[in-house]
């Protein structure tokens, strides 16, 4: 069997990024599995090349629909998965009924409440924000109208939440599949970067990533300033992740404004997976205040509650509804909630244990990569 596993904007320095590592674990699996796979990625951003990853061949084809139909047709895949929005609603999906070969449709973003949105457009503005507001007002129902027209076979939600939206629309044949955990939870710890900090034995919060808009790193850097002067042992560790496209500046100018910049401590060495290990398990409460979560279930969440480590973020959907019991969650974009919750699990052991066992109890369950990509082949085969 031919399967295409269709994307947009994969090129190299992202594979390791969400939404893309989970099609990519997929795709290995399923090779292990003797199908033969191609990943499609198209891009408007930069002129990228066809190329190859951890053997798997991540192929450049047209954006367009129709010009995507043809070359898929001409490839003669028996199925495609392809990723879905809610404000594909606005687009003419027409030419998505050429596709020939079984389609099936993932949505790897979330369902975005206005809160979120209201607080994306007041840190990021409009610019950041508008794919989020078209998320928003866009009818879901008509949507699967549409998809339903063009011959779409079955959804898969990567929540739960994202599901019961789509079932609520009217979709039919819809399967809950959330992206899988690696190794990381038995993955060898390496202190040589916390020691090199002086960060052994220290208590801390951690916030991990790049400082994308999204992430939410000014409200916190503003929340955490206003805890640091009421907390006299406070600190925090940012691990400044440099993703392809970063940009830096904004998050700069807010911690040049901090009263208590000698609380804060910034790492932006490249750390090996075990020496991350370290950073995570030791942290007190890592701190996520995504304002939005653009594709579920970010990595970092499972990463870090594999560890038993709370997290510390703001409310997101079906994320966040998927690991309520293990994590402390806020108004989204309000630095008074975020004051609140740093300040309540700071000073409270009992509550830091109880969210850390939640957390492991939750992780020892959640499913591995390759039992992710056989439900994501039953999709195929009904086996």
């Amino acid at each position: 069997m031919k399967i295409a596993i269709y994307t947009v904007d994969l090129y190299p320095g992202r594979e390791r990024l969400m939404p893309w590592r989970t099609l990519i674990e997929v795709a290995k699996e399923m090779i292990n599995n003797n199908f033969q796979v191609e990943i499609l990625t198209a891009s408007v951003e930069r002129d990228n090349e066809s190329y190859t990853y951890q053997g798997l061949t991540i192929k450049v084809v047209p954006r367009k629909l129709s010009l995507l139909a043809s070359f898929i047709n001409e490839r003669e895949y028996d199925v495609i998965y392809f990723p879905l929005t809610w404000r594909d609603n606005y687009k003419k999906l027409s030419d998505l009924k050429i596709i020939k070969c079984k389609k099936i449709g993932y949505f790897p973003g979330g369902v975005y409440q206005i809160k979120n949105v209201l607080a994306l457009i007041r840190w990021g503005g409009i610019k950041h924000s508008k794919a989020y507001v078209l998320e928003y007002f866009s009818s879901q129902k008509r949507l699967i109208r549409k998809l339903e027209k063009a011959n779409f076979s079955s959804f898969i939600g990567l929540t739960e939440l994202t599901s019961k939206t789509l079932v609520s629309a009217n979709a039919k044949n819809v399967e809950t599949i959330y992206p899988g955990k690696d190794n990381f939870e038995i993955l060898p710890i390496d202190f040589s970067s916390l020691t090199k900090n002086n960060l052994e034995g220290e208590k801390y919060f951690l916030f991990m990533g790049a400082p994308a808009v999204t992430r939410g790193s000014q409200c916190l850097l503003q929340s955490f300033d206003k805890f640091a002067d009421l907390n006299s042992d406070a600190k925090i560790v940012f691990l400044m992740r440099t993703d392809v496209g970063s940009k830096y500046t904004e998050f700069n100018k807010a911690y040049k404004k901090l009263k208590n910049k000698e609380k804060v401590l910034i790492v932006n060495a490249t750390l090996s997976p075990a020496e991350l290990k370290a950073y995570i398990s030791s942290a007190w409460a890592v701190t996520l205040p995504f304002l939005v979560i653009p594709s579920e279930v970010p990595i970092t969440y499972l990463e870090v509650l594999s560890c038993g480590t709370p997290i510390v973020t703001f409310e997101n959907g079906g994320t966040t509804e998927y690991f309520k019991n293990a994590i402390l969650s806020g108004v989204p974009g309000n630095e008074a909630s975020l004051f609140d919750m740093l300040n309540l699990i700071w000073n409270n052991t009992n509550l830091r244990n109880e969210l850390s066992n939640n957390a492991k109890a939750i992780m020892s369950k959640h499913p591995r990569w390759d039992i992710v990509a056989n439900d994501w082949i039953k999709m195929i085969t009904g086996i």
